[in-house]
């Protein structure tokens, strides 16, 4: 996804591969559906 392969860069810009916008759109709409979708649990 990334376009030096590391999760950051030193400057601040955008590291997000444009090929991939789509895609990672994807992974993170279906993370939040997920998300949403957790019931609440207690620890014992």
């Amino acid at each position: 996804f990334c376009n030096n392969g590391s999760s950051g860069v030193p400057n601040g810009k955008d590291n997000l591969n444009s090929n991939f916008y789509e895609v990672y759109a994807n992974y993170l709409t279906e993370f939040v559906r997920w998300y949403n979708e957790q019931e609440l649990f207690s620890e014992p």
